[in-house]
């Protein structure tokens, strides 16, 4: 047996003593992270936006038309069409709102 001094020894803490710090450190952990979020805009059917069709960094914007929402509760997952008529479904990360949208849409959302 290994000598050791009685101050190093831990003491086991109390079950609602450890909950509650577990408790407070997560709730600090999520302060911190939420310092850096932000509330997004929701997509609206027949809104303008730019897709990224592979997702690829490297890949051309394209125009394009939402036609639809699938999950409303997050505006996660739509569908779009673009100029060409090719209809898509894709999540929000693929999908940026026209800053500049003009008043003819130039592609129509069926």
């Amino acid at each position: 047996m290994l000598p050791v001094e009685h101050n190093f020894v831990s003491k086991i803490m109390p079950k609602e003593k450890y909950k509650a710090a577990s408790q407070k450190q997560q709730e600090a952990k999520k302060e911190a992270y939420d310092r850096g979020t932000h509330m997004i805009k929701p997509f609206a059917p027949g809104q303008q936006a730019w897709l990224n069709k592979t997702g690829q960094a490297n890949e051309r914007w394209i125009k394009a038309i939402v036609t639809s929402i699938y999950n409303k509760s997050s505006n996660s997952s739509m569908t779009v069409k673009t100029e060409d008529g090719a209809v898509y479904r894709r999540n929000r990360k693929f999908i940026m709102p026209d800053p500049l949208p003009t008043s003819a849409p130039a592609c129509k959302a069926t």
